[in-house]
């Protein structure tokens, strides 16, 4: 599957993102965005991606000058939001998707059988 660079915050939205890219065939590349913007670009050509997944935030973070600084001082990382060439499309994520997302995990999820009998899973992840 073709890489995506996704440039989407942490939340629900990520998760439905990186859902839609495996869904979709691809492979998402996840990117420190605390990272240089040298080192950001060159992770990037060494994914090779084909596609970078921008929320409209990172967009309004970049394009106004002083943003990304004012939000790093709060601990909010934006990365730099690259340009669109020949080998990387840019997709800005839309408000319906966003709004979609948002609210896709709303739904009350099943109570679980906590039964002695009952079949269980242990998942362990690898971090944050």
């Amino acid at each position: 599957g073709d890489p995506a660079v996704i440039q989407v915050p942490t939340g629900a939205v990520f998760t439905v993102t990186q859902l839609a890219v495996g869904i979709n065939g691809g492979v998402s590349v996840l990117i420190e965005p605390g990272f240089s913007d040298a080192l950001y670009r060159d992770r990037v050509a060494a994914a090779r991606s084909k596609w970078l997944l921008v929320h409209p935030l990172v967009l309004w973070a970049n394009r106004i000058p002083g943003a990304r600084n004012f939000l790093a001082r709060r601990g909010q990382l934006v990365p730099e939001v690259l340009p669109e060439t020949a080998d990387l499309r840019r997709v800005v994520l839309s408000k319906r998707l966003l709004r979609e997302a948002e609210t896709a995990f709303d739904e009350k999820l099943p109570v679980a059988d906590l039964s002695p009998r009952a079949d269980s899973a242990i998942i362990f992840t690898g971090g944050a």
